[in-house]
């Protein structure tokens, strides 16, 4: 759909000015609407950016509708943000950043969500379309806002998009031909009133599927969420002889043919991975290409960074970055997936999820944890009786720590379940210091 008709004249206020905000504002500008920009941090520095790209400020904390036409949302900016409930109140359109851009793409799109693992997933999708000769293009919650280039995609160009529950809470129209649900475990439970809300809004996914568009889900949650999947054509990937796409950690099946077999590094992979592996597949597939394509393609790809990345071996112990691993079933993943006794450092921004389930999870395999920041005092909490935590004022006394305490033998890891904000830039900055302080050793 070309948005010119429908932008052009318009007065539209941008809720936030972040990457996805900033990607925004640029789109509606060139096409001709009149652009005000809110966010909550709005300082004389971030004024003058927001006055370079041609946009206006908006400093008033009252919406008119006779005044605003639109209201486009970023998607940091939760429902219950002052000017989204104005706005709702005014009945002024809302619309988030992806909606923007989902009604400028007019070729082929497959979708990713889930709580862990989209980022790989979507990486994993747009690598092998391409190492094919299939022109493909990741965008979205992967850092790269899907605004920024959707006026730069060439006829039959493939957009992969990485999808957030917060991108999918506004999201309507029907442009996803495929679209995968990877997993769910409680995160973002700051923004969500508790967790049934959450996976609502992942499984909106379905509803942006085109007509003949289908739904892959790993087949567990097909059959815990059933009731919120209604009308949509779905298949499932999974480890039982029921699910569509199966796996034996070494092939992978399609209705118990047997279509592929991994590359030797994917076999000695988490199941994690090998699930991942198989969701790629399913997308791969069907956009056309082959068994052997998809085995060529992920033979070259390389995991993006941050993601139980080996860092060092230091007198015998091996240290690993985990920095995405951002939530309590990420962190409990990576636990799974390494051998030998682990020394963990853990803790930044609380989400308002419990961190009860590492008790279980851990025994036998976490012999210590070192915690940082805000979420440090609940995990002591909820954790501490169970497995030794010691409390550290920052990284580096963490990564000392953790040295110190670890043998020969054993891992030290990185591996959050909190976000970054409360000590660091992102997950990127925090991983990055801790390799830094991991190398000084």
């Amino acid at each position: 759909m070309n948005g010119e008709w429908e932008l052009k004249n318009k007065q539209i206020l941008v809720l936030g000015f972040g990457v996805s905000g900033l990607a925004a504002t640029s789109l509606l500008l060139r096409k001709g609407a009149t652009v005000w920009v809110w966010d909550d941090e709005l300082n004389e520095e971030l004024a003058d950016k927001i006055v370079q790209t041609g946009a206006r400020v908006f400093a008033n904390p009252e919406l008119n509708p006779e005044i605003i036409d639109m209201l486009v949302v970023s998607p940091g900016m939760p429902p219950k943000h002052l000017l989204y409930q104005e706005a709702i109140e005014a009945e002024i359109p809302i619309i988030g950043e992806a909606e923007l851009a989902a009604r400028e793409i007019q070729g082929p799109c497959v979708g990713i969500t889930g709580t862990n693992g989209k980022t790989t997933v979507t990486m994993m999708v747009a690598h092998v379309l391409n190492e094919a000769g299939r022109k493909a293009r990741a965008l979205g919650n992967i850092g790269q806002a899907l605004t920024s280039e959707v006026e730069e995609l060439e006829e039959q160009e493939i957009v992969v998009a990485e999808l957030s529950s917060a991108q999918l809470e506004t999201l309507k129209t029907p442009v996803l031909d495929a679209a995968v649900i990877l997993n769910l475990s409680p995160d973002h439970l700051d923004r969500y009133e508790n967790y049934p809300d959450y996976v609502a809004a992942k499984f909106r996914i379905g509803r942006c599927l085109k007509n003949n568009g289908i739904l892959f889900i790993q087949e567990e949650l097909s059959k815990s969420h059933l009731s919120l999947i209604d009308g949509v054509e779905l298949q499932t990937f999974g480890w039982s002889d029921g699910a569509r796409y199966r796996s034996d950690r070494t092939h992978i099946y399609h209705q118990d043919q047997r279509e592929l077999t991994l590359p030797s590094q994917w076999i000695s992979s988490g199941d994690h991975d090998i699930e991942n592996a198989m969701a790629a597949y399913a997308l791969c597939r069907q956009l056309g290409l082959s068994a052997d394509e998809f085995v060529q393609g992920i033979k070259t790809f390389k995991k993006p960074l941050h993601r139980l990345e080996f860092v060092a071996e230091i007198r015998g112990v091996y240290y690993y970055n985990d920095s995405k691993g951002t939530n309590v079933a990420a962190v409990m993943r990576a636990v799974e997936a390494l051998k030998g006794q682990i020394v963990l450092i853990a803790g930044g921004q609380e989400k308002g999820i419990s961190f009860e389930p590492w008790v279980e999870a851990f025994k036998g395999k976490v012999k210590y944890i070192c915690v940082i920041g805000e979420a440090a005092p609940r995990i002591s909490r909820e954790v501490g009786a169970a497995i030794p935590v010691e409390l550290c004022d920052c990284m580096e006394s963490a990564v000392r720590t953790a040295a110190t305490v670890a043998e020969a033998g054993d891992n030290v890891l990185l591996s959050p379940g909190a976000a970054s904000f409360d000590m660091f830039k992102s997950y990127q900055h925090r991983g990055d210091v801790f390799k830094s302080l991991v190398k000084s050793l």
